[in-house]
């Protein structure tokens, strides 16, 4: 799997965990660009990437302070957080965190900006399964007893 589709993966895991928490996330747009093939000299189109002020995703919710999120995994730590911290915020209105996915969990460390320009660590979030499956794990024979309950005799 190439690194982009695993990006695509992680951003879309992270966008999840925001949505059930009662955010609306918004994400990064991909735009069509051509580049020459270095070893053909074909023109090929790519789907390049764009991150808004350094981040991937951006989380609202009405009450709280925006999130700027980037998504990344635990080895590119350092750059992350040098891409982010050429951008101005205003922590007071914003929240700029880093979300580092775990090398083959589901889970992500999540690192949040200080007053004092440090990343600290924050808790760790875990891609949860959902309800359908949470409710259904009695097996067939629980699947059959509500099917059969919605149609009496």
């Amino acid at each position: 799997m190439k690194s982009t589709q695993k990006g695509n993966i992680y951003e879309k895991e992270c966008k999840t965990i925001l949505e059930g928490d009662g955010y609306l996330v918004e994400g990064q747009h991909r735009k069509v660009m051509w580049i020459r093939d270095k070893y053909t000299g074909e023109m090929k189109m790519i789907m390049a990437g764009r991150d808004i002020f350094g981040v991937d995703l951006i989380a609202k919710k009405k009450g709280e302070r925006t999130r700027w999120i980037q998504v990344s995994t635990l080895t590119q730590k350092s750059a992350k957080q040098k891409q982010v911290m050429v951008f101005p915020w205003t922590l007071e209105h914003e929240s700029v965190e880093l979300w580092l996915r775990l090398e083959g969990k589901r889970s992500f460390r999540v690192f949040i900006l200080g007053t004092d320009g440090v990343f600290h660590e924050g808790e760790q979030r875990d891609l949860k399964r959902s309800k359908n499956d949470e409710e259904n794990t009695d097996g067939p024979e629980g699947l059959k007893g509500a099917v059969a309950s919605e149609y009496p005799e």
